[in-house]
């Protein structure tokens, strides 16, 4: 198989190339010699800490730099960063364990459930707890079994993070992807998933199909469910879209797993893509993974991807602004809307955003159940509201 293999890039600062450098877990020899040269120089070395720990790569960053130049490294800033390293280890092996005795807990009821990202990402493709940051624990549940979890969970001590009424909690199931609950006394945070992503982003996890491919792998000695690499990676490249990929961390994913699976079967990948709407995120995320961390990938695969100009301009939007502040607003988002190459979903995304409510929409206009699709009618019209009073105020 014919691959291309991407290079260093240049525009950056000193300090964003030696974060793009570390932001591996296997160290080539250019990237090593990059990461030396650059380590060499005078830096602002409290601020590649806080960028290393907003973008979610500190633990890579430490690892790099203590294996290859830690004499170059100011002692406190390497101090600092080892500790952040022992600590971020310690609490993934906590919320591995807090994520294996749940699924143990409602497996031993026939329920099914598969854990996404977090522990099992770290250790399928980074090859460690302790080189991946990760904050929660997300699982995926069949949508008709929710009941029973959240039964689970408040029984366990978990809270709901958001105080919804009945007719809240209706709407959520209907128009949401997922529910956030938070142990009472431990902080652990937990996402029950019942789909990707809302509907306005496609969603692969959403179909059924998605549990007759599950594979299988070992988590700190136990067989658990989890993703096939080619729904992991589709997976991957939505998550990191819908959130404007802005964290490091989100690409790195992408160039470790195609890594990690050598023998990744790319045909599935953008079959399953093309299918849900959402092969231009695919393209994006491999674009980026390729261009700033030098991910290798087949030569078919690239000109595919590099071919979309959309795609290309939105990773050059994502270049520009990866280490500054961009945020997306709670309503219509251009990324969004170019992320996707269908007119059918770009104008589904439309008509999302416009009458689907969020929760500040719950909280100013509390409506009981059988009012529940006046919001349709009341969302556009605070829309207009809000929007109108920026553009005139």
């Amino acid at each position: 198989m014919t691959t291309l293999k991407g290079s260093q890039p240049t525009e950056f600062t000193p300090e964003s190339r030696l974060l793009l450098a570390c932001a591996r877990v296997h160290m080539d020899t250019p990237s090593a010699t990059v990461i030396r040269e650059l380590a060499a120089q005078s830096l602002d070395w409290p601020g590649i800490v806080r960028s290393a720990r907003r973008h979610g790569v500190a633990p890579l960053l430490y690892r790099q730099l203590d294996a290859l130049c830690a004499d170059a490294v100011p002692g406190q800033v390497l101090a600092d960063l080892r500790l952040y390293f022992h600590d971020n280890a310690r609490h993934s092996a906590v919320l591995t364990r807090e994520l294996l005795r749940l699924i143990r807990l409602m497996g031993a009821e026939d329920v099914e459930a598969v854990p996404l990202k977090g522990p099992v990402l770290a250790m399928t493709v980074y090859g460690s707890l302790a080189l991946r940051k990760f904050d929660d624990v997300d699982i995926l549940v069949h949508h008709a079994d929710l009941p029973r979890w959240e039964q689970l969970l408040r029984a366990e001590g978990y809270k709901p993070l958001l105080r919804l009424s009945k007719a809240e909690q209706v709407s959520q199931r209907i128009s949401g992807y997922h529910n956030t609950f938070v142990h009472a006394t431990t902080g652990v945070i937990v996402e029950l998933h019942w789909a990707q992503s809302a509907r306005k982003f496609g969603s692969p996890l959403a179909t059924h199909d998605v549990w007759r491919r599950l594979t299988t792998t070992s988590l700190a000695g136990t067989t658990v469910a989890c993703l096939p690499p080619e729904d992991l990676l589709v997976s991957l490249c939505i998550h990191g879209s819908r959130h404007l990929w802005v964290r490091l961390e989100w690409i790195c994913g992408i160039g470790e797993l195609v890594r990690a699976f050598p023998q990744l079967r790319w045909d599935e990948v953008l079959q399953q893509a093309r299918s849900h709407g959402s092969l231009r995120m695919v393209r994006l995320g491999l674009i980026l993974a390729h261009e700033l961390l030098g991910a290798q990938l087949p030569l078919h695969i690239w000109k595919d991807a590099a071919g979309d100009s959309v795609a290309q301009d939105l990773a050059l939007k994502v270049r520009a602004d990866l280490f500054g502040e961009w945020k997306a607003g709670p309503g219509f988002e251009p990324f969004h809307w170019r992320m996707r190459e269908r007119w059918r979903d770009r104008l589904g995304y439309l008509l999302w955003v416009t009458v689907t409510p969020s929760a500040e929409d719950w909280e100013a206009i509390p409506l009981p159940t059988p009012l529940l699709p006046l919001y349709a009618v009341l969302r556009p019209l605070r829309l207009v509201g809000k929007y109108s009073k920026r553009l005139w105020g």
